[in-house]
């Protein structure tokens, strides 16, 4: 497998609401590498009537962001790029991140772990969601009491997704 890295902060982590659809081998492969950390600070907010995960690309704000690597074959990329809704929703960028020991600690010295890894980042958002609450790590049951809620169908999470990119 041609292994391509992809850092996830959402949904699709483990043991969040979407990660069995990462794992579905129909879409392609995609093995975990291990936990991970934004070199950047990048704002990690939760919006929309769905309370769906948002990076946003204003690097330099926000917090570095925990998140996993997963090496994956160009299926699984095609697959993340259409769950994304890359590019009109989600733009795929390289962004060098700081891979973890599995107990989540730094190397400590800070440049041995650094790879270069694909992110998802929303390409517009909206001025109001720079004065919501910034995470450094997403969980859909974290204490923001924000639970990731399933879209009861696509066209209703399509027009929510228009609406914070407006």
């Amino acid at each position: 497998m041609e292994r391509m890295l992809v850092f996830l902060y959402g949904t699709l982590k483990t043991g969040q609401p979407n990660h069995h659809l990462l794992l579905a081998a129909e879409t392609g492969r995609a093995e975990p590498v291990g936990p991970a950390l934004t070199r950047r600070q990048l704002p990690l907010v939760i919006a929309s009537r769905y309370n769906i995960p948002y990076l946003l690309d204003l690097p330099g704000r926000g917090h570095r962001i925990h998140g996993e690597l997963y090496a994956v074959d160009h299926a699984k990329l095609a697959w993340l790029d259409e769950f994304e809704g890359v590019p009109n929703h989600y733009e795929r960028r390289q962004e060098a991140v700081e891979r973890l020991h599995k107990d989540g600690a730094a190397d400590g010295d800070g440049d041995g772990g650094d790879v270069t890894a694909f992110v998802y980042l929303l390409r517009h958002h909206k001025p109001f969601m720079l004065h919501l609450p910034m995470l450094d790590d997403y969980s859909s049951d974290g204490p923001h009491g924000l639970p990731y809620k399933e879209e009861e169908d696509d066209l209703n999470a399509a027009e929510d997704i228009d609406e914070i990119n407006a």
